[in-house]
């Protein structure tokens, strides 16, 4: 599944919180992986998939009950206690564990969790790949008949930050530059542009990463020339609304690194598509150093 609805996000908060529009919300606001939260949905005003013949509304007057469906930052295998459907046809048999609870008489359901124990992941995980979700009657159609569903919802979970930053990075550095990760590990690089003072790159819409790499030989690596980044798909940043940038990759899934060598210092600069020179791209280079244990 992918995401369709990605939710407005407001950047430069002592944390980021997370951001929802009046049809999900969360309690409290900013979403901490560890800690239990109330998610909320008006299901009367979110949009249901484009092949659905039904509202959530009028599944809701018919009087049945609705599930949650989730697979970000993970999905339960079959036969796990909180995986989303059970049987045979899964999708026509929501587990009862994932029913949401109605408030009142009204069109509001709920569903409380802690998110790195729901999905069984650490909170590094959760930061990486925020949660994602749709909302279904027990019996979602499928298998030949029209789906019963919402379109897909997305709350974005994003790390604390000690101020308004520019440019900042998750995991966020241990001491100066340097990151408690590896090569192999999730990276996420954070580029607030309502923060950007250069007036070539202001309300920028579409932003890639010119992404160099430092061996422990001394020698540079890269994915592709400041001009070329727009042809590479890895390298595109999530515009994920309010002027913020996101960027996650595994290191050595994106760099050719040859064998026999250690990945030491991510060297990476955002810039327009097809940049043809430096008032395509943001000033200064960051750099994010690993410790490769």
């Amino acid at each position: 599944m992918t995401i369709r609805h990605i939710l407005s996000l407001a950047a430069g908060a002592l944390m980021l919180p997370t951001a929802v529009m009046a049809q999900v919300t969360t309690d409290p606001e900013v979403v901490v992986p560890t800690q239990e939260i109330l998610i909320s949905i008006d299901v009367a005003s979110i949009p249901v998939c484009g092949s659905c013949e039904e509202s959530l509304k009028d599944i809701v007057d018919g009087g049945e009950d609705l599930y949650i469906w989730t697979w970000a930052p993970a999905e339960h295998a079959q036969g796990h206690p909180l995986a989303n459907g059970t049987g045979s046809t899964p999708w026509k048999d929501s587990n009862e564990a994932l029913k949401l609870t109605r408030v009142g008489e009204s069109y509001v359901f709920t569903f409380t969790m802690t998110p790195t124990d729901f999905y069984e992941v650490d909170a590094a995980t959760v930061y990486a790949n925020d949660i994602s979700f749709l909302v279904k009657p027990k019996d979602g159609g499928g298998y030949g008949d029209p789906d019963r569903k919402s379109d897909d919802l997305f709350i974005p979970v994003d790390p604390p930050v000690t101020g308004p930053q520019k440019v900042y990075s998750f995991p966020a550095t241990a001491s100066e530059d340097t990151l408690y990760q590896n090569a192999d590990d999730v990276f996420t690089l954070f580029y607030d542009n309502t923060l950007e003072e250069k007036a070539s790159m202001q309300d920028a819409s579409e932003l890639y990463v010119y992404a160099r790499a430092i061996l422990d030989d001394g020698s540079e690596i890269k994915v592709a020339n400041l001009g070329q980044i727009a042809n590479f798909p890895e390298l595109g940043m999530d515009n994920v609304g309010e002027g913020l940038f996101r960027w996650s990759v595994i290191p050595s899934e994106v760099y050719d690194i040859p064998a026999g060598k250690k990945l030491v210092r991510l060297r990476l600069q955002m810039a327009k598509p097809f940049a043809t020179s430096q008032n395509d791209a943001v000033d200064g280079e960051f750099n994010f150093y690993l410790l490769n244990e």
